[in-house]
């Protein structure tokens, strides 16, 4: 698969702007949005990553991947929290509706 970006942007400016948007406007303290956030981080660390060229003795590219890496995990976690809230928002609803 390969993206498509326009001339005067890179791919890591892309998701740069994408970020910014996201933090400028939404509420961090929902589990989704924060899910979200840290998915939007992993993708900049990974193309930052894809950018730097590795070469013996430059850990750039290994430090990238770790804070990648740690997003990814960040991502789950808040995820799953969205998932188990949106569980019991349900359940309440349907409580309610009963």
């Amino acid at each position: 698969m390969t993206a498509i970006v326009p001339p005067n942007g890179s791919p890591a400016t892309l998701v740069e702007e994408a970020l910014d948007a996201l933090l400028t406007t939404a509420e961090r303290r929902d589990p989704l949005v924060e899910a979200q956030v840290a998915v939007l981080e992993a993708g900049l660390m990974l193309t930052r990553a894809g950018a730097v060229t590795p070469s013996p003795g430059q850990h750039d590219r290994v430090q990238l991947l770790r804070e990648a890496l740690g997003s990814v995990r960040a991502a789950v976690m808040a995820t799953g929290v969205a998932v188990v809230r949106s569980n019991d928002a349900a359940r309440m609803a349907g409580a309610d509706a009963g």
